[in-house]
């Protein structure tokens, strides 16, 4: 038999595991987009950043907070992203960082569905997945 496992070697057996795992959906993770003379944000336009595995629970199915929930993202992220697609279809606005676990081999970000509001806006994907 081997000694313990790293926490490397932990991070990634969960990694190994969520890819053949029926509770873990697919992501994709989206930055807002920056342009223009002076490179600011651009309202509703996304960039793509990366994919990753994970689960979304929301908070209530009904009441107040039915449209907020936490996505958990097996990896390590640097960045937050700013928005998330679901494999469902449904586009998920990121509200905040819920931090990591303490292996580092998960991340909780909490969510809300993405508010259609007055003028029916869809995120704008300028640079979408590969």
């Amino acid at each position: 038999m081997g000694g313990p496992m790293n926490s490397d070697q932990i991070k990634a057996a969960f990694r190994r595991a969520a890819k053949v795992s029926p509770l873990y959906r697919p992501f994709q993770l989206f930055k807002l987009a920056t342009g223009g003379p002076h490179n600011r944000p651009l309202a509703h336009t996304f960039d793509f950043m990366e994919s990753a595995r994970g689960t979304l629970h929301w908070r209530e199915l009904a009441g107040p907070d039915y449209r907020e929930g936490v996505v958990t993202l097996l990896g390590h992220f640097t960045v937050l992203p700013d928005l998330i697609l679901a494999d469902d279809g449904q586009w998920l606005g990121v509200v905040e960082g819920a931090g990591a676990d303490a292996l580092g081999a998960s991340y909780k970000i909490i969510v809300r569905r993405w508010e259609m509001g007055v003028d029916d806006h869809t995120p704008v994907i300028r640079n979408a997945a590969p």
